[in-house]
């Protein structure tokens, strides 16, 4: 049997105060609450990195790796708002020009779970 979901991943700077610790851990609830769970990397110590160019030299972050997936369909606009104004958020609160989040619907194998 498959489930049809939505896979978000979402890219946050690696956090480094407290008050981006809660700022994460907020994030990990909400998403919790909307998609029943998440799988996240480790931030301490962080052990992904991000490269770009700014225009003038390659800076590197150090990124928190964030997946969730969403009980629906990708093309939800229920869902598409809800990312819309998450990646608004986590713009806003970790001071980020961008904010990345992807989404890829997904299937997933659901032979001999529990109903």
């Amino acid at each position: 049997m498959l489930e049809t979901r939505t896979r978000i991943t979402l890219l946050l700077p690696a956090p480094t105060t407290l008050a981006q610790h809660y700022l994460v851990t907020d994030v990990f609830t909400e998403l919790t609450q909307v998609c029943g769970g998440l799988t996240a990397s480790s931030d301490i110590p962080p052990v992904f990195g991000g490269w770009w160019y700014d225009s003038v030299q390659v800076v590197e972050d150090k990124i928190l790796l964030i997946f969730a997936d969403a009980p629906t369909v990708s093309t939800d606009p229920d869902l598409l708002k809800y990312l819309d104004g998450l990646k608004q958020q986590c713009q806003d609160d970790f001071v980020q020009d961008i904010i990345w989040i992807t989404i890829e619907e997904i299937n997933r194998i659901t032979a001999g779970d529990p109903p």
